[in-house]
């Protein structure tokens, strides 16, 4: 039965495309890639050649579905690979992987690297439960509002961001999370210049807006899980306060300085929830 393989790529050290990726690869008719440049240069330097290397990104997704289900019923092998690490994680190709499920064609990983699990493994940041966020929003008040309901989820959680707005997202951490959230930071991780940083959310972007030079690559951000201090019953309480101060007529700011001193939480991450609750 033909296959379409779905197969992990290094994240920066070419030495980490496992032996078996390299025999898939051989193997298949076509390869479909994020960007065919970067995996051109890819195959090329394990000498790996495809009869057809053809692109696969979320502005032609949908169309290419009909030209993977083409090769698998032609009883040709595929592969789905990304520009760097697990495919579909932060990654196109789901849309095409749960079609081919809906399909009944065979659909089988070549695993191998994956950003979010290189961090997680040297972090020193609990890893028996997380969440995995990817990408926050662009535009600051968008992801201020993403962050204000995260910043009390129990559990780790992992983020990418981009060298453009690391320093930025680190600041809206610094005020949703609180400063003293315990975070890790991995850029370029496994290339010649990976960088590995631990401590407070405020340490972190304080160390960033002091180190410009370090704002370059790719980021991978993991936060400790929020303590739970609050009981049913106090939680109930502080949201039936909430309700009360709101129906009053209160400033916002007047209104997270009161819960703050009832519940312990970080002012501005209750602020942000009141904004948000005030535009519902």
């Amino acid at each position: 039965m033909s296959t379409c393989y779905v197969i992990a790529t290094p994240i920066g050290n070419l030495q980490d495309l496992t032996p078996r990726a390299i025999e898939v690869l051989r193997s298949v008719t076509a390869v479909f890639a994020e960007d065919t440049r970067v995996s051109g240069r890819l195959l090329q330097h394990f000498g790996i050649h495809v009869p057809s290397l053809l692109s696969l990104h979320e502005h032609n997704e949908m169309s290419r579905i009909a030209r993977i289900e083409a090769y698998l019923t032609a009883g040709e092998d595929v592969a789905i690979i990304s520009d760097a690490g697990t495919p579909l994680i932060s990654d196109p190709g789901f849309t095409i992987v749960r079609s081919l499920r809906e399909s009944g064609f065979s659909v089988i990983p070549v695993p191998g690297v994956s950003a979010m699990i290189t961090a997680l493994s040297v972090a020193g940041i609990a890893t028996d439960r997380f969440t995995f966020i990817g990408f926050l929003s662009s535009k600051k008040q968008q992801r201020l509002n993403e962050l204000a309901p995260l910043s009390q989820v129990p559990h780790t959680q992992v983020f990418y961001e981009s060298s453009h707005r690391i320093e930025s997202m680190l600041e809206d951490l610094v005020t949703t999370f609180g400063e003293d959230r315990k975070i890790f930071v991995g850029r370029e991780m496994t290339k010649r210049f990976e960088d590995y940083r631990y401590g407070s959310a405020l340490e972190l972007w304080q160390h960033y807006q002091n180190n410009p030079g370090e704002i370059r690559g790719e980021f991978v951000v993991v936060t400790s899980g929020a303590e739970i201090i609050e009981s049913e019953n106090q939680s109930l309480e502080a949201s039936q306060l909430t309700k009360v101060l709101l129906a009053e007529g209160l400033p916002l700011k007047q209104i997270s300085g009161i819960l703050h001193q009832v519940t312990g939480r970080p002012k501005n991450a209750l602020y942000q929830e009141l904004l948000q609750l005030r535009e519902d």
